[in-house]
């Protein structure tokens, strides 16, 4: 086998194998949008496990591992490929193809997964050109938030990112136990709950994030999100965004602030943002709301 090149996805990876067009980390999550140069095949990895999504026209994608033998696919957008860290395959593509790229360092998958399989976290082996519904919603949540820049966007990530880690290593990996699982958490319990909900009530407008959250309650965030949403029947960011809105309602009821200013001190992103959240949830716009009241 020739020398890998292995990419590091968080940082600005090589040139000669894609050039970067957005990129946001977080808190070991790195979601991205890149451009993959035309290639007649060499071995490539990544310096972390890394998702790779692909987002334009279909095309024919070759690839192999050391163990595995060769196998060529018609990708389309939607269908991913899983890099591991450290894991090279032999890939070959024609044509500039553009994909998002979801990288995950061992920092955020030891706070995400680490305490989710009873100490059997499955093997996550290289896979090409899988196509998996949850996985594609997941993504597209995250490449959502590249663009958006409200308050609450990095809740979101949060979440979004460590629901799919976890499904990727349920769903995708490899355990030497058959009948492994994620253990399963109950709810957050009367008194976390409390400080839980206060907290989001006393920073609505600011960027809150899913490990705040969690420390406020004493989890890890793969539990947190689990007893959270067993709990109060919503994810975290879902709650977060209706109590945003119905703040919202009471603001636009005294009429003392413009939408837009409603807007910004609730944390969302524009105007136009906070109208899309705002009918999501009650059906209405805040203007048509605010007149229907007033």
């Amino acid at each position: 086998m020739s020398k890998a090149v292995m990419i590091d996805f968080t940082s600005t990876p090589h040139e000669s194998v894609a050039m970067v067009k957005e990129r946001l980390a977080r808190n070991g999550l790195c979601i991205g949008r890149a451009d993959f140069r035309s290639n007649t095949g060499s071995w490539l990895g990544a310096a972390q496990l890394t998702i790779i999504m692909h987002e334009g026209e279909p095309f024919e994608f070759g690839w192999r591992t050391s163990i595995k033998k060769a196998e060529k696919h018609i990708v389309t957008a939607g269908q991913f490929h899983i890099a591991p860290a450290g894991q090279p395959a032999f890939l070959e593509w024609q044509g500039t193809q553009s994909a998002i790229t979801v990288a995950m360092t061992a920092f955020f998958l030891e706070q995400t997964v680490g305490e989710a399989f009873d100490g059997d976290i499955p093997e996550l082996p290289p896979q090409g050109a899988i196509h998996d519904t949850v996985v594609e919603e997941l993504i597209v949540t995250l490449r959502r938030g590249l663009r958006d820049h409200g308050r609450y966007n990095g809740l979101r990530l949060d979440h979004a990112g460590a629901m799919l880690a976890l499904h990727l290593f349920e769903h995708h990996g490899r355990s030497n136990s058959a009948t492994a699982r994620p253990a399963l958490s109950g709810g957050l319990g009367s008194s976390r709950r409390r400080r839980v909900v206060d907290y989001i009530e006393a920073h609505l407008g600011e960027d809150m994030n899913l490990g705040e959250l969690a420390a406020e309650a004493g989890l890890t965030q793969h539990h947190f999100g689990k007893a959270f949403k067993t709990s109060v029947g919503q994810s975290p960011w879902q709650y977060v965004n209706e109590r945003r809105v119905s703040r919202a309602r009471d603001m636009l009821c005294r009429g003392e602030r413009s939408i837009t200013e409603i807007a910004h001190e609730l944390g969302f992103s524009s105007h136009s943002h906070f109208t899309d959240v705002f009918r999501k949830i009650t059906g209405i716009t805040p203007s048509h709301f605010r007149k229907d009241y007033l």
